[in-house]
């Protein structure tokens, strides 16, 4: 990568994009604003991306009053661990309840979505999704699938509420 010339940075969407189309992207007076300072703060050289927050934003906020109910640890991550890191088991004495009440807890302040194939779904201010549905391929284990997480704080990952005398 040359100073400007021929080199390469990631766009907002953190697509990579030429220095040289780069130039007619600036010049259109819609280009993203975000896309030109990072571009011309780079020295046209830098590939930027964006971190995800360390704390903040509705998911952390809802998630942060949730900590103990459903033992969310300091990975990111809510109950034990199930058949993969992402895939969580909460063991409870009345499944189909908890997994309304953590639903409609992590998701508080959400906007109500309409999409096949689950019974609820938010998209939070910052673009996190989160569904639930009462019947999954799992029998008797309602879910709740927490994806798009913008936090360290919440890792995407899926909920499995199981009777707790489960084996």
């Amino acid at each position: 990568m040359g100073s400007g010339a021929g080199g390469i940075y990631d766009n907002t969407y953190g697509q990579r994009q030429s220095t040289d189309s780069i130039a007619e992207s600036l010049a259109n007076q819609h280009a993203r604003a975000s896309d030109r300072s990072r571009f011309e703060a780079s020295g046209g050289e830098a590939r930027v991306s964006i971190p995800k927050q360390k704390a903040g934003g509705p998911l952390a906020r809802n998630a942060e009053h949730m900590r103990e109910d459903f033992n969310l640890g300091d990975d990111g991550y809510f109950a034990s661990e199930g058949s993969k890191r992402h895939n969580r088991v909460f063991e409870s004495d009345d499944p189909l309840r908890d997994s309304r009440s953590f639903f409609e807890r992590i998701s508080a302040g959400g906007e109500d979505l309409v999409e096949p194939k689950v019974d609820a779904l938010r998209r939070l201010s910052d673009g996190t999704r989160i569904n639930y549905r009462q019947v999954t391929k799992t029998p008797n284990s309602p879910a709740v699938q927490i994806s798009r997480s913008k936090t360290d704080i919440v890792k995407n990952q899926k909920i499995h509420f199981v009777n707790g005398d489960r084996q």
